[in-house]
């Protein structure tokens, strides 16, 4: 069965790192790495469902660079349109049936250290109260998540990886 791992979270937190370090820690189940953007159409549903249907019948595994949980959040923060709550359930039960084992990551770091990245990539222009705000609404919405879920602390690798080795290898 495929393995299918969806890394979440604020901008500026480790994602695309954390979606490498999993490539090479694991060579033998060759990750496909997919980088999700904001989607292109008012239809988010329809781009998401499109995505996870490629994923399926690509059989394989995949680490994918964000997903639907931004689409939860983001649009709060910029006054985008909302996706359905209907629609991001039928997105979760969509994964689960037909992307194998599917499993969540959020990593977790903190405000300040992400104020201080941001000032060094030069986008401070994302004020403190919207970078608090998107924190609050990722964790929030991880949580209620019906997908099996692990969050990554970098102070705390070791247990992690134990975790992520038994979930990859079945163990």
């Amino acid at each position: 069965m495929n393995k299918t791992i969806i890394i979440e979270g604020p901008n500026n937190q480790g994602k695309s790192t954390l979606a490498n370090n999993i490539k090479q820690k694991f060579p033998i189940y060759d990750f496909q790495y997919i980088k999700t953007n904001q989607p292109k159409t008012d239809n988010t549903y329809k781009e998401y469902t499109d995505q996870i249907l490629n994923i399926m019948y690509k059989d394989e595994n995949t680490i994918m660079d964000r997903f639907h949980l931004g689409e939860m959040v983001y649009p709060i923060i910029k006054n985008r349109k909302l996706m359905s709550l209907d629609d991001y359930l039928k997105l979760e039960c969509l994964l689960k049936q037909t992307c194998g084992d599917v499993l969540l990551i959020m990593p977790i770091t903190n405000v300040k250290l992400t104020l201080k990245i941001n000032k060094i990539n030069k986008e401070e222009y994302i004020k403190p109260k919207e970078v608090k705000q998107e924190f609050e609404l990722f964790n929030n919405i991880f949580e209620k998540s019906l997908l099996s879920k692990i969050k990554y602390d970098y102070t705390n690798e070791g247990d992690f990886w134990q975790i992520l080795k038994y979930y990859i290898n079945g163990v």
